[in-house]
Order: structure tokens, then C-alpha cells, then sequence
């Protein structure tokens, strides 16, 4: 609409200078106020609609053009009325550009309505030309007719311009929708997911460790059941936001320590920081990696599996591998948590994460987590 408006516009400056010696020869015909009124209604009103057009809503422009058209009927109108007939063969000026009126019905009015405009102009041409030197019946409906042509030429292509318009509209509006719709499905398996997460790494184990004592609750268990209370929160506990960089070789040894003080962790001495949701899921991930190791390697009494962080341009990369007895993944059952969402899950809700498992029977277990900052 603001295209086909801007166009309109320029039309008029283009058609008012085409004009001008026929428009200036045909002054003496009428008052001269109604000739400058006639310029403004013709010429100036589709210049001020386009303008309207282009910084205002659509349903003003609209209204702005159904006003402009009607504005070029009361022109012809008045034409009709207060000019003398033309002692020449062509047309009134007002009448030599129905376009200008028609193209603004086009983009106000429903498709039948237009129409229907261009119908009362071109018999307001029938009735000028009847008159007119030259004419007759039978000319005048020649010149109604080849008006009501031209002008249906720029009209259809209006139309049409609008209908595919709209059509797009709703088609994009529709895809809008969907991917609101694909994002909320995404977000909520996510957030699903993360939760499930941390009932296994957290929560469970935070019940399973009270429920071996005696009733008492000692500084493990507080700590560890603050923990999960912070784990379900999906903010930062010290407020900072998910992407701020953090180092993840201080967090990897301080909740290893926490986990098991025999755990060695071998990492670069000086790290590259990461950002916060990235180590946290690397993180969380090998804890839950080093967890499995402790229960289920069976390993010798006094060993541990072991942590290695290696850093390499934008590659972060931790390690978890011990020499127990190894599985097959083939043996897991579907509904454990530990690998699905605690570890691979985890990774696959980061961008630019992976965690491949390595593991055989009687071979043990190697556990590789990393991520790589995006460019």
C-alpha cells in the first residue's frame, strides 16, 4: 500500500506538469477559484495521501485514500457543473486522469467497491462528453468505455498486489506462529530435561544420603541439599547472568573436591575462561561422570577415575575415564537418567557442546566432554 500510494503521488506531479498547458487554456472556462480547487483536489490530495500513507498506520492510510478518492469525484463533479463545456475535442482536464481517482478507490475500498467507482467515473465522462463538440451518444460511451478500461488495467494490477500482499501476511503470520509454537514445545523439553537432570545428580542423591543416617543432619547433607535447592533454580545463585565468563578449572576442582577429595584433576595452569552456562553444563556433566565411575567401575579399593581439562584455541574439553569394568550402552535401559540427561542430554542443550562415552566391557570408561566457542 505505501509503495502503490508513493507511486500515485509521483503520478500526480508527473501528470500536473503534462498537463499544465491544457490546464492553464481550459482557466477561462471556470471561476478561477475552482480551477486552483480543482488543482488541490486532483494533484495536491494524492500527494498528501502518499505522504500519509508512508508515516502513518495502514488503516489511516487507508482512510487516507478512500478520502482522496472521494475528493476526485467532488473535482470531476464540480467540473461538470461550474466549468463551461470545452469549445475543443478532448475531455476536461479533471476527467484526462481517472487513474489518479481510481488506483486510491483501489487501495481503500473492498474489490467490489472499487469497481463500482470506476463505474460512476466513467459515466461522469459519458455525461461530459455528450455535450462536448464532437460528441454524441455514441461517442461519449466510446470515451466512458475507454475510460473505464485504462483505469480497470491499474486497478487489477492493485488488487492483485494486495491479495498476494496479504496472502503473505497470513502465511508469515502462520509461520510466526508455528515457530512460537516449535520454540515454547523446545523450551518446555529443556526445562524438562534440566530438571530431570538435576533430580538424578541432585536430588536423589541428596534423599539417598539422608536416608542412610540417623536422623541427624550433618554439614554434608545441609550442603548438599542447599545444592539441590540452588540446582533447581534456573538463575545463577550470585545473580551474574548465564553468559558471563567464569573459569571453568576452578569450578571442575571445587566440585570434584566436593565429590571426592581423591579425585586428581589435572588442568592447564592458567585457563581460559568460558561462559558460566557453558562450564556449569561441562561441569555438571563430569560430576555426574565421576559419580557413575565411584558406584558403578567397580574399581580397585583407593583408586579413582581421573579428570584432565585441556584447552586448545576455542576448545574446552574435560576428560572423566577410569579402568573399571566398563559397559555396553546397548545394556542400558531406556528410562536411567544418569547418561541420557545428566550427561549427553545436558551437553545437547548447549550450543557448540558434545559428550562422546567410550566405554567397553572389561575395558573400562572414557568420558569426554567439550565445547567450542562459536565464531
Amino acid at each position: 500500500m505505501r509503495a502503490v500510494s508513493a507511486i500515485t503521488a509521483g503520478g500526480a506531479v508527473m501528470f500536473a506538469w503534462l498537463g499544465a498547458v491544457m490546464i492553464q487554456r481550459e482557466a477561462s472556462l471556470a471561476p478561477a477559484w475552482w480551477t486552483w480547487l480543482a488543482l488541490f483536489l486532483v494533484f495536491g490530495a494524492p500527494v498528501i495521501v502518499g505522504v500519509i500513507v508512508l508515516l502513518a498506520p495502514l488503516s489511516t492510510g487507508r482512510t487516507a485514500n478512500a478520502i482522496g478518492a472521494a475528493l476526485y469525484l467532488v473535482a470531476v463533479g464540480g467540473s461538470l457543473v461550474l466549468t463551461e463545456p470545452s469549445p475543443w475535442v478532448e475531455s476536461a482536464w479533471a476527467l484526462n486522469i481517472t487513474a489518479l481517482g481510481t488506483t486510491m478507490a483501489a487501495l481503500a475500498m473492498p474489490r467490489i467497491g472499487a469497481w463500482f467507482y470506476n463505474g460512476v467515473v466513467a459515466l461522469l465522462v459519458v455525461v461530459e462528453r455528450v455535450e462536448a463538440p464532437g460528441g454524441g451518444a455514441f461517442a461519449a460511451v466510446q470515451h466512458g468505455l475507454y475510460s473505464f478500461a485504462s483505469c480497470a488495467v491499474f486497478m487489477a494490477l492493485v488488487q492483485l498486489v494486495l491479495i498476494q500482499a496479504r496472502r503473505v501476511d497470513a502465511r508469515t503470520a502462520r509461520a510466526a506462529r508455528q515457530a512460537a509454537d516449535v520454540e515454547t514445545a523446545r523450551a518446555r523439553h529443556a526445562e524438562r530435561a534440566r530438571v530431570d537432570a538435576v533430580l538424578h545428580d541432585t536430588v536423589l542423591a541428596t534423599l539417598m544420603l539422608a536416608s542412610r543416617g540417623d536422623g541427624r543432619v550433618d554439614p554434608e547433607l545441609r550442603l548438599q541439599a542447599s545444592e539441590a535447592l540452588v540446582a533447581l533454580d534456573a538463575e545463577p545463585p550470585d545473580g551474574s547472568s548465564p553468559d558471563d565468563d567464569i573459569d571453568p578449572v576452578g569450578l571442575i576442582r571445587e566440585r570434584m573436591t566436593r565429590l571426592d577429595a581423591r579425585i586428581p584433576v589435572s588442568a592447564p595452569s592458567m585457563a581460559r575462561p568460558v561462559p558460566r552456562a557453558v562450564a556449569e553444563a561441562l561441569v555438571d556433566a563430569a560430576i555426574e561422570a565421576a559419580r557413575n565411575s565411584l558406584r558403578h567401575a567397580e574399581l580397585p579399593l583407593g583408586e579413582t577415575p581421573t579428570v584432565s581439562v585441556t584447552q586448545k584455541a576455542d576448545r574446552t574439553e574435560l576428560v572423566v575415564a577410569d579402568d573399571g569394568i566398563g559397559f555396553s550402552s546397548d545394556g542400558i535401559e531406556r528410562g536411567r537418567l544418569g547418561l541420557r540427561s545428566s550427561i549427553v542430554g545436558r551437553l545437547e542443550r548447549v550450543p557448540g557442546a558434545t559428550a562422546d562415552i567410550d566405554s567397553a566391557p572389561g575395558q573400562g570408561t572414557r568420558v569426554t566432554l567439550s565445547w567450542t566457542r562459536e565464531r
